[in-house]
């Protein structure tokens, strides 16, 4: 019984871990999006003024 009460525990902790783990993993790459989609903006709006520069 003790030892099906630990490989119980032990379980419930390799399936956390995995949920923390899962958890970290998809923030991280929410992060890098928003990240990502505020840096093509900027950058499409410097692309802009250099646009509107040249033609100008």
């Amino acid at each position: 019984a003790a030892a099906a009460i630990a490989i119980a525990i032990a379980t419930v902790a390799a399936a956390t871990v995995v949920v923390v783990v899962a958890a970290a993993i998809a923030t991280a790459t929410v992060a890098a999006a928003i990240v990502n989609s505020c840096y093509s903006l900027q950058l499409s709006k410097i692309q802009d003024i250099d646009l509107i520069q040249e033609n100008y």
